[in-house]
């Protein structure tokens, strides 16, 4: 049972990353002086490092090759919400309401910070690759923090696109925005390693 769990598992996390590479590139065929599409490329390259990443390190033996993946995949959870507040808020801001780079900058440099953290070892613990049921790093406070951090901007980026959904003009508009909704919900959940 746990190795069909495990199976699935990576074929569900390998599919993500085919796709969000797909449509990242769908997205960079496009008009890229559009701030939607380029925010969305931004989220979209941040799940590919992300999904890309796991995959390759579950099935990985080479425990440096393990540690480099998990570092890669952290670095992409890093500038996953970031991405998205810049992502709603442009969104936002094409229903009629001023876009403030200030906001979104704010992000950023909380991100680069916690990069920072990440390539000074700070950020992470020491990385546990033999015991079950995957390979991951153990928890620090630095790690708490961010947690807090990634779930208030997922929460805000939340709360942007419900409110893009209610200034939304047209019922198709309305449908698609409500997607979006169920996406960024599933997307701040999905993509956190709770290990």
């Amino acid at each position: 049972m746990k190795e069909l769990v495990i199976t699935v598992n990576e074929i569900i996390t390998s599919g993500i990353a085919i796709t969000a590479f797909a449509l990242l590139l769908y997205s960079l065929a496009f008009n890229l002086r559009n701030r939607v599409a380029v925010s969305f490329s931004l989220v979209m390259a941040c799940v590919v490092i992300i999904n890309s990443a796991d995959a390759i390190a579950s099935n990985s033996a080479n425990e440096m090759m393990i540690e480099l993946l998990l570092w890669a995949q952290w670095l992409g959870i890093i500038w996953l919400p970031a991405a998205m507040a810049r992502f709603s808020k442009a969104l936002l801001s094409t229903t009629g309401i001023p876009y403030r780079q200030r906001y979104y900058l704010s992000t950023f440099f909380i991100s680069a910070f916690f990069t920072v953290l990440l390539f000074t070892n700070l950020l992470l613990g020491k990385i546990t690759i033999a015991e079950a049921p995957a390979p991951h790093f153990t928890r620090n406070i630095w790690n708490i923090l961010f947690l807090f951090y990634y779930s208030f901007v997922v929460v805000i980026s939340l709360n942007n696109v419900y409110r893009a959904r209610q200034r939304a003009r047209t019922i198709t508009t309305r449908r698609r925005t409500s997607y979006l909704l169920f996406s960024i919900v599933a997307l701040g959940i999905g993509s956190f390693p709770y290990l």
